[in-house]
């Protein structure tokens, strides 16, 4: 009988290594097997949050300049059309001055007519004074109308103009004389653009009336 055949493998030899090492290799395949999966995903969903965050800001700005625009293309429009009620009220100025004439002499021949117990010369002056003074209040209502808007719609230039014109004319501001007139026309002109923050700042803006009483503007 053979003296080597009774010794029994060692242990620690590289049989029983194999054995012993080869399930934790296992394990240490399978937790860095996941690992690249779980990066991937959080990787996906941070770049998916960040995707819809910036879509949301940029909406947001899109609102936000859309909104701004709209705001200003209103405000020009209405100073431009302000402009062309101005011009046009301007050229009422001798409408107006007939008009007041008219109803002051109304109120004279009234007076006179009742002092002479003329009932019927009464009621036709009273009709006649109806037709002026309606037409004349509609026109310097018009006239204050035009006033009031421009100090709000426009600038201190504007302002200022129109401020010369109340000191020397309220409440009659259509006495205003045709160098006031003008200086409110270029002020409000001058100003059409201010504070458009979408138009250069070097745009021109010039009126005109047309022979149909329209505002020609030229930038």
């Amino acid at each position: 009988m053979s003296k080597t055949s009774g010794v029994k493998p060692q242990r620690g030899g590289p049989a029983g290594t194999v054995r012993h090492e080869t399930p934790l290799a296992n394990k240490n395949e399978q937790g860095t097997s996941w690992r690249p999966i779980v990066l991937s995903a959080l990787l996906t969903a941070c770049i998916t949050s960040l995707g819809v965050y910036l879509t949301s800001r940029y909406q947001l700005r899109q609102w936000h300049s859309e909104k701004m625009y709209t705001a200003e293309t209103d405000l020009l429009s209405r100073r431009l059309g302000l402009v062309e009620r101005f011009m046009k009220i301007s050229r009422h100025q001798s409408d107006l001055m007939s008009l007041n004439a008219l109803r002051q002499q109304d109120l004279k021949e009234m007076q006179e007519a009742v002092s002479n117990k003329d009932l019927a010369k009464v009621r036709q002056l009273m009709r006649q004074s109806s037709e002026d003074n309606h037409r004349f209040d509609e026109l310097n209502s018009e006239y204050q109308a035009v006033m009031d808007m421009a100090v709000e719609l426009f600038g201190p230039k504007t302002q200022a103009a129109v401020a010369v014109v109340l000191k020397n004319h309220n409440p009659q501001v259509w006495e205003a004389s045709e160098k006031e007139q003008g200086n409110v026309v270029a002020a409000m002109t001058g100003e059409v653009l201010l504070n458009l923050g979408d138009v250069p700042a070097d745009t021109k803006v010039s009126a005109s009336i047309g022979p149909d009483g329209s505002t020609r503007t030229a930038q």
